[in-house]
């Protein structure tokens, strides 16, 4: 079943603005990791990872709204992989001590406890769903 023009419309513009919201990350991830700084490597990487991620998300998603399909299986499985590979980013970062900005209040267990979680979370569901291939 087709959706009607105004909820593909409105489809369209949420998924834009993820990927748009994506390259933000991306792109600010990019820029602090240009500034010649030793501090907030592993941090940096992994936001423009994780947003590198966002923004295939919601290209994918455009393009299956747009043939009128579900989105492709393995490339959103791909997208959750980046995903955990960005959150291991940040917990290595957060371990190491040199991104001790994560918080106000929890500087450096949240980004170790968090980022570890998202990356078991999103990467072992990622590698889960690249190997048993799409629902039926």
């Amino acid at each position: 079943m087709r959706p009607d023009k105004q909820t593909q419309k409105r489809e369209m513009r949420k998924f834009l603005g993820v990927a748009i919201i994506g390259l933000l990350f991306m792109v600010a991830g990019i820029a602090v990791l240009l500034v010649p700084v030793t501090q907030g490597r592993f941090m940096a990487a992994g936001a423009a990872v994780f947003g590198a991620a966002c923004a295939g998300i919601g290209i994918v998603q455009m393009i299956a709204l747009k043939r009128g399909a579900k989105p492709h299986h393995a490339a959103m499985a791909w997208m959750a992989v980046l995903f955990g590979f960005g959150c291991l980013l940040i917990a290595v970062g957060a371990f190491q001590g040199t991104d001790t900005d994560f918080s106000l209040r929890h500087p450096r267990w949240a980004g170790i406890v968090f980022g570890s979680l998202g990356a078991l979370a999103f990467g072992g569901g990622g590698i889960y769903l690249l190997l048993k291939g799409p629902p039926k």
